[in-house]
């Protein structure tokens, strides 16, 4: 007895269980690991030896957002003499040194105090909540001694200088890994890059469930499970990744980075910088940042691979799949973030370019556009092509463990006499309880015909009882 129409049982059976899923995720992964490289540029910065105060720059933007206040964020324009952040209105220059005086002193030049808003006056100079009574003192002493032209009142000292939401050793931490500071900042913006990834990835569920004929509460249901899914995975390895970025790996990647982007060029690089919203970078600063953008998305890429293959791997040391199956499962994970990584830097940086020379489409418009096509096309594309090549080469756990199902159902069948009928409603039935799930405590079992069987002989025994009772001949009739 075999399956009907010849086909080895566990064959249309998500080997891992989690590949098919791994399709419909791409889209908000890939999104997820876009995002996160434009974290992963400042946090790479934070770590360098005066980063500290960009680190105090970005926190202290989004602790003002936290406190409703309307923020907008300048640090990134290189402007010259410019404000880090407009925050009500005001004009903010960041300044977190080692000492009050110190971070007072960094606002001087041989010209006098450098930053001054559009309408002459003194920008508000931020520093550490520890030191701002020094800091206070010392542009006590700058204005009184007429270093700061147009301020004669050594009380204004108090309206110029204001006391950050940090202190300076805070703020070194902002830069160190493993900190509670630079863990509670990156928890705080991953959970902010995950609401996209979010939306969107439970968006496209929704619609594909509602297009093939879900329940509005089903596909609603699904929609949640799947964006909450990628959400989560996208704040687990947004955090790693920026961790990462504060270590000496990222040093380690530079050389091959910057090797990378000067095969671009200078439009490449441009069109990179403009895809990521720094298009106002050119030259060496435009070609740092694309090289910091690149580390960030390979790093996040294989953070990633790692978060999606740690189920596989906890199933391989419990003895739930076989080794060849969690190599292949793994493979397949790589390809699809891989490819649905270089798709969405590759489609942002192509509709970047596109939309700057297309007046209503706009630099912003086609970065987005872009992404979402490439990610989806070639993540898919090489997650396929990996699947394909490895079905090749490497046969599916569910596959192998499918023949041992078809040798349980033949012992049932011989052993009841199973006919053509009752054949055919065993094989329906069997081939509707075998999941994922099914398939990996039958793997874990020590006894995986037995554990076939066990699966089988009930079902056969509710089929022997439907059978109609066969009444015992009179033999005093048959005599006459």
């Amino acid at each position: 007895m075999t399956p009907e129409a010849g086909q080895p049982l566990g064959e249309d059976i998500d080997a891992g269980g989690e590949q098919d899923g791994l399709y419909l995720r791409l889209l908000g992964l890939a999104a997820g690991i876009g995002g996160t490289a434009k974290h992963y540029a400042a946090a790479v910065h934070a770590s360098y030896t005066r980063g500290h105060g960009v680190a105090a720059e970005h926190a202290s933007c989004l602790i003002d957002k936290a406190a409703g206040r309307a923020v907008e964020h300048l640090g990134g324009n290189n402007a010259l003499n410019g404000a880090d952040r407009k925050v009500a209105g005001m004009l903010i220059q960041t300044k977190y040194c080692a000492s009050g005086s110190r971070c007072i002193a960094e606002c001087f030049d041989a010209g006098g105090f450098c930053y001054r808003g559009p309408d002459g006056l003194p920008m508000q100079i931020e520093v550490p909540s520890d030191l701002y009574e020094a800091a206070v003192q010392a542009m006590e002493h700058r204005i009184r001694t007429g270093q700061v032209s147009g301020v004669a009142e050594p009380e204004q000292a108090r309206r110029i200088v204001r006391r950050g939401h940090l202190t300076y050793e805070q703020a070194r931490n902002l830069g160190r890994a493993g900190k509670v500071e630079s863990l509670l900042y990156d928890s705080a913006t991953g959970a902010m890059t995950a609401l996209w990834p979010l939306g969107l990835s439970s968006a496209v569920r929704f619609a594909q469930g509602r297009w093939q004929g879900e329940d509005l509460s089903v596909a609603l249901g699904e929609a949640a499970r799947t964006g909450f899914g990628v959400g989560g995975t996208t704040m687990l390895t947004h955090v790693l990744a920026k961790q990462l970025a504060r270590t000496s790996l990222d040093g380690a990647m530079i050389p091959a980075s910057r090797w990378v982007v000067a095969q671009l060029g200078v439009e490449g690089t441009r069109a990179l910088a403009r895809a990521s919203g720094r298009s106002a970078l050119t030259g060496a600063a435009a070609a740092s940042h694309a090289a910091k953008l690149l580390r960030g998305n390979v790093v996040t890429a294989a953070v990633t691979s790692l978060v999606l293959s740690s189920a596989d791997v906890a199933r391989l040391v419990n003895g739930s799949i076989s080794g060849s199956q969690a190599f292949k499962n793994i493979a397949n994970t790589v390809a699809g973030v891989a490819g649905g990584t270089a798709g969405w830097v590759g489609g942002a940086t192509a509709g970047a370019a596109v939309g700057s020379v297309v007046p209503v489409i706009g630099t912003a418009a086609g970065a987005l556009v872009g992404s979402l096509v490439g990610s989806v096309g070639s993540g898919l594309l090489a997650s396929k092509s990996s699947r394909w090549l490895l079905d090749r080469v490497v046969e599916d756990d569910v596959v192998a463990l499918g023949r041992v199902v078809e040798e349980a159902m033949a012992a049932e069948a011989e052993a009841h006499l199973l006919g053509g009928g009752e054949v055919e409603t065993l094989v329906e039935r069997v081939r509707a309880a075998l999941t994922p799930a099914f398939f990996r405590a039958m793997h874990k079992s020590g006894d995986r015909l037995g554990h076939a069987r066990a699966l089988c002989a009930p079902i056969a025994f509710e089929l022997l009882a439907t059978r109609p009772e066969i009444e015992t001949p009179d033999l005093a009739l048959l005599a006459a």
